[in-house]
């Protein structure tokens, strides 16, 4: 990681990944982890033409390639959650489950499911965590239940 990666961060530069299909490389994001640099924030950059195109995909995916680089678990969530939120100054919407704030909760499990993940420049990650969406509920409201969740 370049020194002005470095001290942009020291400055409040928020990194986030915007990994969508052309955005993202293995061998950069091992080189980032290897150096201590890690995303604080997870985002798919997703468009159009890349829905559920790998290594795009959804979100979940993004949070299983991080797990599986390194990245503990609470700070992964942490970058989908609490920190854009913060960012985009709406802690008071969204980001966090405190006490009065509106209900919008994604609920997953971190299997153990083996999974292998290719860039589109010829890198692959073998990963033994898959984060596996099992509920979502908006404004207090379920509105996706996995159909073995709760069995």
């Amino acid at each position: 990681v370049q020194a002005c990666a470095r001290e942009a961060r020291e400055r409040g530069v928020v990194f986030e990944t915007g990994c969508g299909r052309t955005h993202f490389s293995l061998e950069s994001a091992r080189k980032a982890f290897a150096d201590g640099f890690l995303p604080q924030i997870i985002s798919t950059d997703q468009v159009g033409y890349t829905f559920f195109h790998r290594p795009s995909g959804w979100l979940l995916l993004k949070v299983s390639t991080y797990l599986n680089l390194g990245m503990a678990l609470e700070d992964a969530v942490k970058a989908v959650t609490y920190t854009p939120a913060a960012v985009y100054g709406i802690l008071d919407e969204a980001g966090t489950l405190e006490e009065g704030r509106p209900a919008d909760v994604a609920v997953f499990s971190v299997e153990d499911r083996p999974f292998s993940l290719e860039d589109l420049y010829g890198e692959s990650l073998r990963m033994e965590k898959l984060c596996v969406p099992m509920a979502t509920v908006k404004q207090g409201v379920p509105v996706f239940q996995q159909i073995y969740f709760g069995i």
